[in-house]
């Protein structure tokens, strides 16, 4: 998957540059009505070593989800589950099947190619 530029968004994580983004169309998951929220990273020069971060948190009021208030996705977030892949095993500068972590509020669920 090559990485979008337009919409992009730099982060530093313990002094390595990455570029963050979320998807500009739904996942399937989005479109089956799942009430979370993904984006995509990647190190910096690096496209092809593509890092999915699924967020499970509603983020928008009008979107579902129920009761729970709506949360936006932080930098902050972002930077957590890059340090969470990296530790799992995530190579950020070596082109492979894409690496996806599932974020929870509290913990993650970690994997490569989780499907």
């Amino acid at each position: 998957m090559a990485a979008r530029q337009k919409g992009s968004r730099r982060i530093v994580v313990d002094g390595v540059t990455f570029v963050w983004r979320f998807p500009r169309r739904p996942t399937q998951s989005q479109d089956d009505g799942w009430p979370g929220v993904a984006v995509t990273a990647n190190r910096e020069g690096c496209p092809r070593a593509t890092l999915f971060l699924a967020f499970p948190r509603r983020f928008h009021p009008s979107g579902p989800g129920g009761g729970e208030p709506p949360r936006p996705v932080l930098p902050s977030d972002v930077a957590s589950g890059i340090r969470s892949a990296l530790a799992a095993g995530w190579v950020a500068d070596r082109p492979g099947k894409q690496f996806e972590v599932w974020v929870a509020e509290r913990d993650a669920e970690l994997g490569p190619g989780r499907e």
